[in-house]
């Protein structure tokens, strides 16, 4: 085996190794979650907010694409939208649209 073509198969295993790397961290789900804060930070994410009662009927849905972040002990939840933050708390439900 000549020196060029040792060479050029050692491109080919660290090529392989780093896409292999990369696939490996894009399908667990540490980097599944940070892909989605990614995509969140960047362009945002369809989601729809809904505030339930007590009593688990909807009072309120909001749909949006700004991120939501959680304060304290994650009971309440807050997001921005159309310029304005909105602190919710209780039973809410965070769904992703496709």
């Amino acid at each position: 085996m000549t020196t060029k073509s040792k060479f050029v198969v050692g491109v080919i295993v660290i090529l392989v190794i780093i896409f292999m790397g990369f696939w490996l961290y894009s399908h667990s789900q540490f980097g599944q979650r940070k892909i989605s804060h990614f995509e969140s930070n960047i362009i945002g994410l369809n989601r729809v907010i809904t505030v339930y009662s007590y009593d688990g009927k909807p009072i309120k849905s909001y749909p949006t694409r700004s991120q939501i972040e959680r304060t304290g002990d994650g009971t309440q939840s807050f997001f921005t939208d159309k310029r304005k933050r909105i602190d919710v708390s209780g039973g809410i439900v965070i769904s992703e649209e496709q």
